[in-house]
């Protein structure tokens, strides 16, 4: 008798845990699928490459533009989450960083094809918060599902 209401007691208390944990999660990556604004700072071949990337993801239904130029990058003032390519847009990210809103992510997508970064922008990027650094395409992939889950959702 007492084992069973011990058992009962720890199923309840897990049952609660895992709803406290796992609903609020599944909460926010709805809204960040459906409601958040991504911005690609890519040229040419390298823009096209990182919208399919993210198209390919089949689970992101919300905006996605592309600023292929220093003039566009207006489009990016009210984006969720900026994605730079480093070879096409490294001499403007302090630019890029001046329009990106605080409560925002910043993924920097760095494969060994196009470089280093140097110290500088390493800690700029650094210093800013929500930022982050990738050289592989699978990790470019969960950085964009983590900042969905993570940014936050400001309703509109």
């Amino acid at each position: 008798m007492l084992f069973d209401v011990w058992a009962i007691s720890t199923l309840m208390l897990v049952i609660v845990m895992w709803f406290y944990g796992l609903i609020p999660a599944l909460w926010r990556l709805g809204n960040g699928l459906v409601r958040k604004k991504i911005v690609i700072y890519a040229k040419g071949d390298n823009a096209s490459d990182l919208e399919k990337l993210v198209k390919d993801l089949k689970i992101f239904k919300g905006e996605i533009a592309i600023s292929r130029s220093e003039n566009s990058f207006g489009d990016g003032e009210d984006a969720d989450i900026h994605i730079i390519r480093w070879i096409d847009f490294k001499s403007f990210l302090k630019e890029i960083l001046q329009k990106k809103k605080k409560n925002s992510s910043l993924i920097v997508y760095c494969p060994k094809s196009d470089g280093f970064v140097d110290d500088e922008s390493m800690n700029i990027i650094n210093s800013k918060e929500n930022a982050v650094l990738v050289q592989f395409r699978g990790r470019l992939l969960n950085d964009i599902i983590i900042s969905l889950i993570t940014t936050s959702y400001e309703k509109r």
